[in-house]
């Protein structure tokens, strides 16, 4: 694949590798899963940056093949002095050591399909320590941690959104925050437990 279309034909692997979670595989398929999406979404030097995904967009251009639990976003106002932009990302992560800057992703848009996947399986949430643990393991635990925090604000932005354009109860809204907050519970028990987030 030329180099210029590495961001592009990354992108049409995101969701096939993620989906497999719900089948619950063995360990060594879902780490090595993982290993795969770390390797194939992190830049290479000859990738044009105009041809990759923009990070605000996140899961917005996906085949309509995709599956049920993958949301088509059309979040394009975003406010540049919110504080979750992807300015204030991108000034965060500028403190870690260049050589391990450069295992990071070239977008969150992992991160977004976790997200996605996880909402619609509640049943899963048990096991997303040990992939966020995982996922430690292969990219800067900081980068992990910030992606998650911003996809999940990202997440119930419009899902608020959503629920307000379609006149849900606030019985919805609710659910959505209790997955949030089970999502950052497990988030927790890596970020004090697991060696990999030190």
């Amino acid at each position: 694949v030329p180099d210029v279309l590495k961001a592009d034909y990354a992108r049409e692997f995101i969701i096939p590798i993620i989906h497999q979670l719900v089948d619950n595989p063995p360990e060594k398929i879902i780490f090595k899963s993982l290993e795969v999406l770390a390797k194939i979404t992190v830049p290479v030097t000859g990738e044009s940056p105009e041809r990759g995904l923009d990070r605000s967009n996140s899961l917005s251009g996906l085949a309509a093949s995709s599956p049920s639990w993958v949301s088509f976003s059309d979040d394009d106002d975003r406010d540049a002095l919110y504080p979750m932009n992807d300015a204030s990302v991108d000034f965060a992560l500028e403190l870690l050591d260049k050589s391990r800057r450069l295992y990071q992703s070239r977008d969150r848009e992992v991160f977004s399909a976790l997200i996605q996947l996880y909402s619609c399986n509640l049943h899963l949430i048990g096991d997303l320590s040990r992939v966020i643990a995982y996922m430690c393991q292969l990219q800067p635990p900081e980068f992990v941690f910030v992606s998650f925090a911003v996809e999940l604000d990202n997440f119930i932005r419009r899902e608020s959104k959503i629920h307000d354009r379609e006149g849900d109860s606030r019985h919805s809204m609710s659910r959505d925050f209790q997955f949030v907050s089970a999502f950052i519970q497990q988030m927790c028990l890596v970020l004090l437990n697991s060696k990999e987030a030190k």
